[in-house]
């Protein structure tokens, strides 16, 4: 199912959408919006007709509340459980099957399409509509934002509040062919990203993973530290992808939506990770979860005003992580990521309220550098208990990588570690525990892959993320390279180049979606 909607979402429902939209916009602009809201349901069924159903009676359900005179506060808790609860069972259901199978399951692809997703943005209307100065959206506009086929599969998520203001000015005016162009370029941009990056990178964690699932061998210390960054950067470069592919998407029908990627690697604490990771996600946590919850913690009765303002935050965000932690999946070791990565936020912040003197300069530049370290050596562990097809297996790659008994090298490296103990390398190949089989299914031998991982971790520590690249927005952490995209001819063959190449490369696509 997710090869046929990834070919579908790509390379037939968009063209033609965008292609109907202006058509229609240029006989009657009321015909372009329930054209989209109607080949966006028509797409969830032909993917999943299962969700289709499911998002149908969600929206019926919750547009009569949004339109009704009784929006207690009751009726509305009562809508909100009722919006989570399917959810929440095929969350217990995942987890019930994950229990039967060594294998954990990631990217909640036992899901509905699109659920984790639409549900968040069905919430986020019951509550925006539920204050005296919201605007209610018509049926055809809120058939849109429910069923709006750019964000349903990866998001970004587009609360109501959000939607609402984009509507005022959506499929009005004249066409803004730059911001066509831009959308177009992003668009090839996203996409070569998941094609040469996290494409090549799957593959190899998927033959290493899959080795490990059925126990036949031992990795190395180079095939372990490369499953640990690979696992991770695949994820990283395909949501970043799909973000952008939205993004592009969203500026060809005239929708800015909301930035959801800012290089997070490049963050200096757990706390700024976070918030640049699945940013429209965190912005929902944040003004759904994190303040409302602040609000009501509050009123606990502690005499100290600063004790009980820091009481508050910590179980805010304890439990906001908690919600992070489930709500991408149900299986333990996330869940204890997600209260560890909260306690150590806690700790930090909590360091820094009782720091008393002002530090030196010296100690301040350290103290960042350690924090980069720590959350960097914090994500990508956590990253690895994630991916790994089993805790065991977890544990053994970290130790193969804390405690090498082997480290495997090509040939053409053995007259440089003569010096070492050459017991600990094997010289037979980077990736000596696959077959030659194995690896010719691949699109880079051991060699090119190591190469290619280290122009990737450059590409993620040293170069500017895409929304920078495409000045559309600044990101908030420094870059040691500039590029800035402009239309010009250049640019132009560049992407058409990609374009091509990347369109080759997706016969060989076992991708997911990201939610």
């Amino acid at each position: 199912m997710l090869a046929f909607s990834f070919s579908l979402y790509y390379f037939y429902l968009f063209p033609l959408s965008l292609v109907v939209f202006y058509t229609l916009r240029s006989i009657n602009n009321k015909l372009a919006l329930p054209f989209l809201a109607l080949l966006s349901s028509a797409f969830l069924f032909l993917v999943d007709w299962e969700s289709f159903l499911l998002l149908t009676a969600l929206v019926l359900m919750n547009f009569i509340f949004i339109h009704s005179d009784n929006r207690s506060k009751l009726l509305q808790a009562l809508l909100i459980s009722l919006n989570l609860l399917p959810l929440m069972l095929f969350k217990t259901g995942t987890v019930a099957l994950d229990n039967q199978s060594s294998f954990s399951v990631s990217f909640n692809v036992l899901l509905p399409f699109g659920l984790a997703f639409y549900t968040l943005q069905q919430i986020s209307a019951i509550i925006d509509t539920n204050k005296p100065d919201m605007k209610k959206m018509s049926l055809w506009q809120y058939l849109f934002f429910s069923f709006c086929f750019i964000t349903l599969p990866s998001g970004p998520i587009l609360t109501y509040r959000q939607a609402i203001t984009e509507y005022k000015q959506f499929n009005h005016g004249k066409i803004r062919y730059n911001e066509i162009a831009l959308g177009i370029s992003l668009i090839i941009f996203g996409l070569a990203k998941f094609c040469f990056i996290a494409l090549p990178i799957n593959q190899y964690t998927d033959l290493f993973t899959l080795s490990l699932e059925q126990k036949s061998f031992t990795l190395t210390f180079t095939e372990s530290l490369y499953v640990m960054l690979g696992s991770l950067l695949k994820l990283y470069f395909s949501f970043s992808a799909y973000s952008d592919m939205a993004i592009g998407m969203g500026f060809c029908f005239g929708l800015k939506l909301p930035i959801n990627f800012d290089s997070p690697l490049k963050a200096s604490s757990p706390g700024s990770y976070m918030n640049s990771w699945h940013m429209s996600f965190m912005a929902f946590i944040r003004t759904y979860v994190f303040l409302p919850l602040f609000s009501l913690s509050k009123k606990i009765p502690i005499k100290s005003m600063q004790t009980r303002y820091t009481t508050a935050w910590t179980i805010a965000v304890f439990f906001s992580f908690f919600l992070t932690a489930v709500w991408h999946t149900p299986s333990n070791t996330m869940v204890i990521q997600g209260i560890i990565v909260a306690f150590i936020l806690v700790s930090i912040e909590l360091l820094k309220k009782t720091h008393v003197t002002e530090p030196r300069q010296s100690i301040l530049r350290l103290s960042k550098v350690l924090s980069r370290l720590i959350t960097l050596v914090c994500v990508f562990i956590t990253g690895l208990f994630f991916f790994a097809p089993s805790f065991d297996v977890a544990i053994q790659l970290l130790k193969n990588i804390v405690t090498p008994e082997k480290v495997s090298v090509t040939p053409l490296l053995c007259p440089y570690v003569d010096e070492f103990h050459l017991s600990l390398f094997d010289c037979s190949n980077f990736f000596p525990s696959l077959t030659s089989v194995q690896q010719a299914s691949t699109f880079l031998a051991p060699s090119w892959a190591i190469l290619h991982m280290v122009f990737t971790v450059f590409i993620v520590f040293f170069m500017p993320n895409s929304m920078h690249i495409f000045n559309i927005s600044r990101s908030v952490h420094s870059s040691l390279l500039e590029i800035t995209w402009r239309r010009s001819l250049a640019f132009a063959f560049i992407l058409a180049l990609l374009f091509v190449f990347s369109v080759s490369m997706l016969g060989n696509v076992q991708g997911f979606v990201y939610g």
